[in-house]
């Protein structure tokens, strides 16, 4: 009887310590990072793109892979609020990290998933690996304000990212 109470009430404490992180309200952002954003480039479906030649919009670079689920998860969304806000100012790069240094998926995802905006690998992995990965997860989204600076990142994907992240444009976009 009292292993029973004691299962119970573990039980009862585990649940809602999950509760309690799983409610919080954004477990996962780290908005403290800022300051100028590195320069990086990619070779996209569109072509040759740095991030220099975007200045003056607010740019969302979204690291993924193709071999991430998460990642496969969060494009729609993504691609939803770049058909929205595009007009506004708000460029999508989509930087690729894939084991196979050709990319060789790439092309197949981005048709797949019906993307949009441009996507590609880097030109140099190491200019965007110490820079935006730095927690080694994906997907990652970073954005980027009018200036050049780096003013919100987030790692993962939820059921509240998408909001998330187009208020945190939207924010930008206004300024």
């Amino acid at each position: 009887m009292m292993v029973r109470r004691v299962v119970t009430v573990a039980l009862v404490v585990g649940i809602a310590a999950l509760l309690a992180y799983l409610l919080q309200p954004n477990p996962r952002t780290d908005s403290a990072e800022s300051g100028p954003a590195p320069e990086f480039a990619i070779n996209s479906q569109k072509g040759y793109l740095n991030l220099t030649t975007l200045k003056g919009k607010v740019v969302l670079v979204d690291l993924w892979a193709t071999w991430c689920g998460p990642c496969r998860m969060s494009i729609p969304a993504i691609q939803d609020i770049y058909k929205k806000k595009k007009d506004k100012g708000l460029e999508v790069i989509g930087v690729a990290l894939e084991y196979d240094e050709a990319g060789k998926d790439v092309p197949a995802a981005i048709k797949d998933l019906e993307i949009t905006y441009p996507v590609g690998l880097p030109t140099r992995r190491a200019d965007i690996r110490p820079y935006y990965d730095k927690t080694g997860s994906i997907p990652r989204m970073v954005l980027i304000d009018r200036k050049g600076n780096i003013r919100y990142s987030d790692t993962g994907w939820t059921m509240d990212s998408a909001p998330r992240i187009a208020d945190e444009i939207d924010k930008l976009l206004a300024e």
